[in-house]
């Protein structure tokens, strides 16, 4: 099984490339994501962490 953070990143990436969450349109708060995960907010920052080292994603501290 994969890790935690590998599945809530592959699924968000899934989103990003087949458009269901809009190209330069905000993403769920951590906080969110986490809930909608059932994750931790560490698992979650770990899952976003990659997503924006690859590119899809770029975060801004206080914007959400």
């Amino acid at each position: 099984m994969a890790a935690k953070y590998k599945e809530m990143y592959t699924d968000i990436k899934h989103k990003i490339t087949t458009g269901i969450w809009q190209e330069n349109a905000p993403i769920p708060t951590e906080s969110e994501l986490s809930q909608m995960y059932n994750v931790s907010r560490i698992t979650t920052r770990h899952g976003l962490e990659d997503l924006e080292k690859e590119g899809f994603i770029l975060r801004i501290q206080g914007r959400g």
